[in-house]
């Protein structure tokens, strides 16, 4: 894509007023961090073990019995009830969700796991929820567990992908009463609403499994390093390759999951950043409009998913007195 075009794409698609090389450093501040924070999380696992040694140890006693696919509608449904329970956000009515498996012919642009929301005008609000299981494409069962072993965490997965996640998201999107205004979609919004959800999912503690800050910090450095390596791409700083092992090197992903994320990438330029910078963007309405000014949660939330899909910085200047 190029600079001068990724630059203005960052401005008119994530409504935020950042250079490339803001961008840089700020991704970079932020996986030190996170990295910090998961190095602290890990203590509690014995002394001076690593992040990487504590979420192997965890893969090696998450065996789920059963298909996948069926551990995920499950753990769905869970997540949902959790949510509704905590009142932590409205939940549309009328609208239905599909757990469905990645058909074959898809399975090489999708990471773990996609959703695909319903059209804006569609009475019937019924998203589907994608499950890439590459363990059935494996013939070895070492390979075929190596690959489940990827969907470790998928609760933070079903959280961020179903409820309250992008279908709760978009179904309220598709609700707005300004029917133009429910064509907007900008990244930075979706899928920082999104890992909103998933830093939910720990604060409210619907998932108490001991692993789970471990993961969800775990997947926070992927998130802040798709930032890197999107915008090394689109500014040719890495080739395809490089990029691949970026995600081996320092997320300890497998080359099939690699190759998955990086696909996505190529295809859709300054989507991938949008995830961390959007969930830095709803940290910092949180600080101002539930800590600063003592709002509830559910307020809060139903405050960010009453004007469609926008960018935050443009409901801060144009949705607050």
């Amino acid at each position: 894509m190029g600079k001068s075009i990724l630059e203005r794409r960052v401005r008119d698609e994530l409504g935020l007023d950042y250079t490339l090389a803001e961008i840089e450093v700020l991704a970079k501040g932020e996986i030190a961090r996170l990295r910090d924070l998961l190095n602290a999380a890990c203590t509690k696992f014995g002394k001076k073990r690593k992040p990487e040694e504590i979420i192997v140890e965890a893969l090696s006693h998450w065996n789920p019995k059963g298909e996948l696919i069926d551990v995920y509608r499950s753990a769905t449904q869970k997540i949902a009830d959790a949510f509704r329970s905590a009142k932590a956000v409205t939940f549309p009515p009328d609208e239905t969700l599909e757990v469905r498996p990645v058909p074959d012919f898809m399975r090489h642009l999708f990471p773990t796991a996609a959703y695909k929301q319903p059209g804006a005008f569609e009475k019937r609000q019924r998203g589907i929820f994608w499950v890439n299981d590459l363990s059935v494409t494996k013939v070895r069962e070492e390979d075929k567990r190596a690959e489940r072993a990827q969907h470790f965490g998928l609760s933070l997965t079903c959280a961020h992908e179903a409820y309250p996640g992008h279908h709760l998201q978009f179904v309220t999107s598709n609700r707005h009463p300004r029917r133009w205004r429910r064509l907007f979609a900008h990244a930075v919004f979706y899928e920082g609403w999104t890992l909103w959800c998933e830093q939910m999912m720990v604060d409210l503690k619907v998932d108490h499994s001991p692993w789970l800050i471990v993961q969800q910090l775990h997947d926070a450095l992927w998130r802040s390093h798709r930032i890197l390596v999107d915008l090394y791409l689109q500014t040719k700083r890495y080739t395809y390759e490089q990029a691949v092992r970026h995600m081996q090197r320092h997320l300890g992903f497998t080359k099939a999951r690699a190759e998955a994320d990086v696909n996505w990438y190529t295809a859709q330029p300054a989507v991938p950043m949008s995830y961390w910078l959007g969930r830095l963007e709803n940290q910092r309405l949180h600080r101002r409009l539930i800590e600063g000014r003592g709002w509830s949660l559910q307020r809060f939330n139903d405050w960010l998913l009453s004007f469609g899909t926008l960018p935050q910085a443009w409901l801060e200047k144009y949705g607050l007195d």
